[in-house]
């Protein structure tokens, strides 16, 4: 009898998995491949050889009216998504396709934004908490001290060049709060962003339509340069274990608290120390956005006005969510499409808003096509703050406002410290004072690669404010 059972019961475990093995896919089976996926290489590699990738998306997608495409860039089969329902659908996935970012010499192959699977888990425990919670409220006298030093400085200068001036605050915010500042003055903190780049430029070059080809006098600058960047981070990376300081570093503590090898440091070092590069364009097109919309500035500084008497209320201020500011910040997010795309790929074959995607294969989610779609937003092309109050059908943010990345596990580990960093610096310069423009008011065009950047200088200039 007991045989019987066994025997029964084996057939049952056996053809409910081979039923199960059936439907998995018959699943797969019915579902259609991407538009596009079937086009031969060629027609797609000519189509888009004068855009760059962001452009290339725009017009795969048709603006955001296609929510899935294939399409191939450079030799490679990408499938890309912009609707909220392929967002929802891959928004659980985490690794990147080391094959889409190619070879990272600048950050190097062992940084966290170049690892995947379980090793990014076991560092990402580590290392994301270095920007969060406490440890980002411990940094708060260090952006209050750096945003009075840029607002007295600003109120000297006849005009501002907004980049070079927000390089030199970011690159100078990140290393004296989260690795140690060992220079003697602001010439050391030049260098750094000087070096850096110098370098994310060349690194930048194969995502544009120019191709990913360099001379060797090129290459040559860049393993200087890189050369002179990482020296720097062993210095600072030497100062610190003989230091005998009781102040907390928390991202250079941490990598020296795990033991990780000095070149797995250094290339976490400056893969954080990238972010002043991002953060710089975005507080660009906020700076050149608030100078062209004085409304929209007074309306800010009234808040501040009100909210800021001292550094506590400060303090609370900056870290709301249901602010105006807030409104501010993120409008300019999604109007800039400062980074414009993220990639991801799943290891298994997935379903995407009803397309058959196979595994492995790179997945581009098309951030900056939503942030400026029509089908999403009204009037996509206007700086409106207000589509984000809370009584707006934006109030929430949801799947079309995801300006750090789709992923829910994988974004940008900083974005935290640039909300509160940009907000203490607007906070204090509109407490006293009013932006205006210098120069070009309208239609500045833009940069695209990894990131959008202005393609000309953007000059502000900055007067008392009449109260």
């Amino acid at each position: 009898m007991d045989g019987v059972v066994t025997a029964v019961f084996f057939t049952l475990v056996v053809g409910g998995g081979l039923f199960l093995f059936f439907l998995w896919g018959r699943k797969y089976s019915k579902a259609k491949l991407a538009p596009g996926w079937n086009d031969p290489p060629m027609s797609s590699e000519c189509a888009h050889q004068k855009y760059d990738l962001y452009h290339c998306l725009l017009k795969e997608h048709k603006e955001g009216l296609c929510p899935v495409r294939a399409f191939w860039w450079k030799g490679q089969h990408l499938v890309s998504v912009c609707g909220l329902k392929s967002y929802k659908d891959t928004e659980n996935l985490y690794n990147r396709p080391l094959s889409f970012f190619g070879n990272d010499r600048l950050h190097g192959m062992r940084a966290i934004l170049n690892i995947n699977d379980s090793l990014w888990l076991d560092r990402k425990s580590r290392i994301h908490q270095c920007v969060r919670g406490d440890n980002l409220t411990s940094f708060y006298p260090v952006f209050v001290a750096l945003s009075h030093e840029v607002v007295k400085r600003w109120a000297t200068m006849e005009k501002v060049e907004i980049v070079s001036e927000m390089y030199k605050f970011f690159m100078k915010a990140i290393v004296t709060t989260l690795f140690g500042n060992i220079f003697e003055d602001d010439k050391g903190i030049e260098e750094l962003v000087r070096l850096y780049d110098n370098c994310k430029v060349k690194e930048e070059a194969k995502y544009g339509s120019d191709g990913n080809t360099s001379t060797s006098h090129e290459d040559l600058d860049f393993e200087q340069d890189l050369k002179a960047l990482q020296d720097i981070m062993k210095k600072m990376l030497n100062s610190r274990r003989n230091s005998r300081s009781d102040l907390r570093f928390p991202l250079m503590d941490e990598l020296l608290e795990a033991d990780y090898d000095e070149d797995e440091i250094i290339s976490h070092l400056i893969a954080f120390l990238g972010g002043y590069h991002t953060a710089t364009f975005y507080t660009a097109w906020l700076f050149h956005y608030l100078s062209t919309h004085s409304e929209v500035q007074v309306k800010l500084a009234a808040e501040i006005e009100k909210n800021i008497s001292n550094d506590t209320r400060l303090k609370r201020y900056i870290q709301t969510s249901s602010s105006y500011l807030r409104q501010v910040l993120d409008e300019a997010l999604r109007l800039s499409g400062t980074a414009p795309f993220s990639a991801h790929y799943s290891p298994n074959d997935l379903i995407v808003d009803g397309y058959h995607i196979p595994a492995n294969t790179p997945i581009i989610q098309a951030l900056g096509v939503t942030l400026h779609s029509s089908e999403v937003w009204d009037h996509p092309s206007q700086f409106d703050p207000d589509r984000f109050a809370p009584d707006g059908r934006h109030a929430k943010r949801g799947r079309q406002f995801r300006p750090f990345g789709v992923s829910c596990t994988r974004r940008c580990p900083a974005s935290h410290l640039v909300y509160h960093l940009v907000s203490t610096l607007l906070s204090v310069l509109l407490h006293h004072h009013t932006v205006l423009p210098d120069g070009i008011c309208e239609n500045v065009k833009e940069k695209t690669r990894l990131t959008t950047a202005p393609a000309e200088a953007l000059y502000i200039k900055i007067k008392p404010r009449q109260i």
